[in-house]
Formats: structure tokens, C-alpha cells, sequence
């Protein structure tokens, strides 16, 4: 029997699994995340913004005790678990987070990570139009604000810098299109070299090589934003540098204090 998957958010997410599931051998179909009319399906997925989420199982559920069917719902969103469905649903429920970086339109979410979590019967038809996208399922119940919070700091942490990268690139006479193309290919080698030889093994530069005076020289080119983004990251990279001696980390350490 086909499986039926109702999404309701009509959002990046919604209709970025609604894409994912083309061509798969799930019955789809995407409503608002305020559409009250009741659809018959075995998961309903919501991909609607977490203030929403209540009062839309709420309804959810409701359609499900009139028509005295049993379902499972699931939410999209990383920064709460399962305690935002009521307790006494009466179906199961579970968290499907997508680890996906959703900006102006939807991705592709082939090859992408989702972190699964919640009740049996909730967590296989979870898994199940997870694999159907073509990505991983993650059986790990992490949602919540840790985990939102280093989902938002890798995704938008990224970006921001590569912002402030293009910018200087940009001044120093790249143009802005060509500066974006760069970064997105350097971004994408550094997330091959995660994906290949995993971390810290994917660092690399001068601090990685206890090159203080590589640094000094670093952040004596630098400044303003850009400066205060690379001290805030080199300590980061410090901490994984694992091959360092004591003298290589101090000296780095003081190439980071001095006045640039």
C-alpha cells in the first residue's frame, strides 16, 4: 500500500521535501501550514515555524478523531523536541529536522543529513521519507537549543565570514561575482575534506603549521570586521590543532594578542 504523507508549510522546508519526494513512491501532498480543511494520510509532517506547531497538531489530531483514524505526526524544526505536542494526542509523535541550510529557495536535500527522533511508529515513517529525498537519518534525539545553536553557528557562522571575505576580495580588486564563486568552491572543499578525512584532520594553514609569523602578517593585512572575525576564529582552530608543541601554541597565542 502506497504510504501518504501529508506536509503542511508551504515554506522552504515544506516545499523542499515536497521536490525531494518527486519521482518517489510516496503519495505527497503540501498544504498551509493554516489550511484547516482535514487530509487522510499515515505522516503528517509539519514544516511550519515552532510558535505554529501547537495549535496545528492540535488540529491535525482533531481531523484524525473524527475520522477515527490513527496517524503520526512529525515536526521540521531543531530548536524543540517533541515536548511541544500536547501529551494526550493520542498519536505518535516524533522530530524530523532537516541539518539543511535553507536560504532564498529550497535545496536539494539529496546527500543531506536529518537528525530523527520521538515514538517507533513515528520514527519509520519519518526514516522512510527521509531516505525517499535521498538523505541520511539520524536517530539521535538532540533537538533543542544546543543543537539548533551549533546548526545556526556552522550555517550562518559560514556565510557571515564568507561575506566579510568577498568583501575584502572585493577590494582588493576581485570582482564581487567572482569573489562569491571562489568562496562557495573553497567552502565546498573544506566540507569534502570533512566528509574524507573527517575533523581536525580537514584544518589546514598557517596555524595548523604553529606559523606565528604568518599570522602577525595575517592581521597586520587586516582590519576592522574582517580582523576582530579572524581573532575570533583562530582560537577555534587553535584548540583543534592537536600536533602543536607548547611553544608553537604560545608563540600563535602571542601572535594573536599583539597589536596588529
Amino acid at each position: 500500500m502506497t504510504m501518504k504523507v501529508a506536509i503542511y508549510g508551504r515554506g522552504r522546508v515544506g516545499r523542499g521535501l515536497r521536490n525531494g519526494l518527486r519521482g518517489s513512491d510516496l503519495s505527497v501532498t503540501l498544504r498551509r501550514g493554516t489550511d484547516a480543511r482535514f487530509v487522510v494520510a499515515d505522516l503528517y509532517v509539519l514544516a511550519v515555524p515552532v510558535h505554529a506547531l501547537s495549535a496545528l497538531a492540535e488540529r491535525v489530531t482533531s481531523g484524525l478523531a473524527r475520522a477515527e483514524r490513527r496517524g503520526a505526526l512529525v515536526h521540521c524544526a531543531g530548536f524543540v523536541g517533541r515536548e511541544v505536542f500536547a501529551p494526550d494526542l493520542g498519536q505518535s509523535t516524533g522530530v524530523m529536522h532537516p541539518l539543511v541550510s535553507f536560504a532564498e529557495r529550497p535545496p536539494s536535500l539529496a546527500g543531506t543529513s536529518f537528525f530523527v527522533a520521538g515514538e517507533a511508529h513515528a520514527v519509520t515513517l519519518a526514516t522512510r521519507v527521509v531516505r525517499a529525498v535521498g538523505a541520511r537519518a539520524v536517530r539521535a534525539d538532540v533537538h533543542g537549543a544546543a543543537y539548533h545553536g551549533v546548526a545556526a553557528m556552522i550555517a550562518n557562522g559560514a556565510a557571515g565570514l564568507s561575506q566579510l571575505g568577498a568583501e575584502e576580495l572585493t577590494r582588493l580588486g576581485v570582482p564581487r561575482r567572482e569573489a562569491e564563486r571562489a568562496l562557495s568552491a573553497l567552502l565546498r572543499s573544506v566540507a569534502d575534506n570533512i566528509e574524507s578525512v573527517g575533523l581536525p584532520d580537514a584544518l589546514s594553514g598557517p596555524i595548523l603549521r604553529g606559523d606565528a609569523d604568518t599570522v602577525r602578517r595575517h592581521r597586520a593585512a587586516l582590519s576592522g570586521a574582517t580582523l576582530r572575525a579572524y581573532d575570533g576564529v583562530a582560537p577555534a582552530i587553535l584548540a583543534s590543532a592537536r600536533t602543536l608543541s607548547r611553544a608553537q601554541r604560545r608563540a600563535i597565542k602571542n601572535a594573536l594578542s599583539e597589536e596588529p
